[in-house]
Parts: C-alpha cells; structure tokens; sequence
C-alpha cells in the first residue's frame, strides 16, 4: 500500500480539486501495478480488491456504505486487511467529522471488519501538517457522542509499516472484542 502511494505521489497526478473516489481509483490503481511487480509470498498469497462499482468485479459486492479497499486471501473467502480512505485537513470540520462518523466509527460498529481485529484508515490530505490533522482528529472524538479519551490516535506507529504518517488506535466493540486501526496519512501537493 505505501509503495502504491509512494509511486503516485512521485507521478503527481492528484490534483487539491479531486474528490475522495478519484483518488482512491488512481490509488487502487497504483496498488494493482506495484503487487504485480512484487514477487514475494505475501504479495501472492493475498490480492488487492477494490469495492468501487466502477470496477466489474465488484458490481455486486455490499451495499453502500462499502469498504473503500480489501486486501483478501487468494486461496480463502476470507479478507485480511480493509482500509477506508477519507480526505481530511485540520482545518475542515465536516471532514474531520466524516473522518470519524464515517470511517472510524463504521469499524468501532462493527458495520466494517466485524470479524478482524485490525483494520486501517487512509486520511488523504493536501497539507503536510499530519500531527495537526491527528490532533484534530482527537479533539473532536472528545466532542462526539459515544467517543472516550481511549478511542483517541494515541501513538505513531512503526511496526506494521515503516511509514512516517503511521498511527494506531484501540477502539472495544459491542460483540466482536476490541479491533485496532491503523492511520496512514498520504499527503499530495505542496
């Protein structure tokens, strides 16, 4: 997923005006190219979907809301990884606000990923100030119904990417026991 990004960042062909679909198309895209090129285990034992009805083999998964990507297993029906990508600044409140409604709380609901205990968030923003983003994130799940401190980004992450804009967040759930996400900010422009 970050060599995806990083390779479209590099062709610079998102524009400040693209909506959060165009961008998830050009970055699926960029996911298609880099895993064909990867030869490892990993890159052959699971496959990248994409849940756009833009897309024919996906015209008659889920109903809206679906989850952006998946990275499912090859040789199972079984998915390991989904992310749900959503534009964010720190100065928008209503994306801030669907940030969290929207993309978070679909995982805490168990309306995505009920059944994993990880999942991931793509906040795609045109400013390079991330920790502010994250800091406006937090604040405003102090400020939304059903949020606590504990449901806040609390820490950078490193483990399951080496990527800088990584963090983590541990979130209980109703049914299916706690599900952790991880938060990649991919940046464009500036």
């Amino acid at each position: 997923m970050v060599n995806a990004y990083q390779e479209l960042q590099k062709q610079n062909t998102v524009k400040s005006n693209w909506e959060e679909d165009q961008i998830t198309d050009e970055l699926y895209n960029f996911i298609q190219i880099t895993w064909k090129e990867d030869l490892s285990e990993a890159a052959n034992s699971v496959i990248p979907k994409h849940q756009s009805p833009k897309y024919p083999k996906m015209k008659k998964k889920g109903r809206a809301p679906t989850i952006d990507i998946v990275f499912k297993s090859r040789y199972f029906e079984r998915r390991f990884l989904c992310f749900e990508c959503k534009l964010v600044a720190h100065s928008n409140r209503s994306q801030l606000v669907d940030y969290i409604r929207e993309g978070m709380m679909r995982y805490i609901n168990e309306k995505y990923s009920n059944e994993e205990p990880i999942a991931a968030m793509i906040g795609y923003t045109f400013e390079n100030a991330v920790d502010l983003i994250v800091n406006a994130i937090n604040n405003k799940i102090l400020k939304l119904d059903g949020l606590t401190q504990s449901d806040k980004i609390i820490e950078k992450r490193f483990d399951f990417t080496d990527f800088a804009n990584s963090y983590f967040s541990r979130h209980s759930r109703k049914t299916k026991g706690p599900i952790e996400l991880i938060h990649m900010f991919f940046t464009f422009g500036n």
